[in-house]
């Protein structure tokens, strides 16, 4: 059996997105000349590259190429294509001073509570290349953070109502990013996890999940409040490759350490490793092993997590 590695890293909190024509968007197939206008580029240069196998398209009863809006993204993001044109891709055109400061204009927008430009906002930044491990540990938690000190001292009431809308908007804006990542295969390695009992933040597991999906896993979030049995249970079934364990909730986190060492051992006897992070993550007290390694960040669990992919 390979031997269990656990991993400590970091993570924050957050959610939807809606308008008219979202769901329309995800189902969408983009035509050559759709796709030409987002990055600029000539319908006829467009058909050239679908007819050589740069990008992968379908074809109507009509014989007409249509391109699906994840592998679509996917050419952007692998040919590093500026965006001219964002709304066939079902997004808004954002002001041109947006990029300068990504933080500070998600943060205006949770704060406003304005959904469709959230989601645009991260869309936009994902399919012009940016992992979703960076904009996890960056422009997101620096968003949230500043959500949560709003009115932290004057009118807390009035801060905690923004800060849950926030983070409703938010954990949305992050379920629609999905539709635009590509389809992980039914045989890829499994990676699974959540929050334990008592933690009841939604949005850090669901960041690992997304972020292990952009890595090469097929994952299943079981989110928040999650026993240590119920996961354990979970792992015995699927096999997982890699379990992750948040740890973001006002609970005593020292008490958990004896749980954990018993969840790692079970996985060890599978092969899986466990990653555990979360900013409650450093109170955690587990023995040193030569099999347990810390990391702060989702962009440093990355790391790991590709690399067990090649073992």
């Amino acid at each position: 059996m390979d031997e269990l590695d656990v991993i400590v890293y970091g993570m924050m909190t957050l959610d939807p997105v809606s308008d008219v024509h979202a769901e329309d968007t995800l189902t969408q197939l983009l035509s050559p000349k759709q796709l030409a206008q987002v990055i600029g580029a000539s319908e006829s240069s467009l058909k050239r590259w679908i007819d050589g196998g740069q990008i992968q398209a379908v074809r109507t009863n009509g014989g007409h190429r249509r391109v699906s809006l994840a592998e679509a993204v996917r050419f952007i993001r692998d040919r590093h294509h500026d965006i001219a044109d964002p709304t066939p891709l079902g997004l808004a055109n954002l002001q041109p001073d947006t990029a300068i400061a990504l933080d500070q204009r998600l943060g205006d927008a949770l704060i406003a509570g304005d959904a469709p430009l959230t989601r645009t906002i991260l869309i936009t930044a994902y399919v012009a290349g940016t992992p979703i491990a960076q904009l996890c540990d960056g422009p997101i938690k620096s968003a949230l953070e500043r959500v949560g000190l709003l009115f932290k001292n004057d009118h807390p009431d009035a801060g905690i109502a923004i800060e849950h809308h926030a983070t409703d908007t938010c954990l949305h804006a992050l379920n629609h990013l999905r539709a635009y990542m590509p389809p992980t295969p039914l045989d890829a390695p499994v990676a699974l996890g959540g929050a334990p009992s008592g933690d009841p933040y939604l949005i850090p597991s669901l960041m690992a999940s997304m972020t292990f999906d952009a890595c090469g896993y097929r994952t299943f979030n079981l989110g928040p409040n999650t026993p240590f049995d119920a996961l354990r249970n979970a792992a015995m079934r699927q096999r997982p490759r890699l379990v992750w364990l948040s740890l973001c909730g006002s609970n005593s986190v020292t008490d958990l350490s004896q749980q954990v060492m018993r969840l790692a051992d079970d996985l060890g006897n599978i092969g899986a490793s466990l990653i555990i992070g979360g900013r409650e993550s450093d109170q955690l007290r587990i023995e040193p092993r030569a099999n347990i390694t810390k990391a702060r960040t989702l962009t440093e669990a990355v790391t790991y997590a590709k690399s067990l992919l090649n073992r």
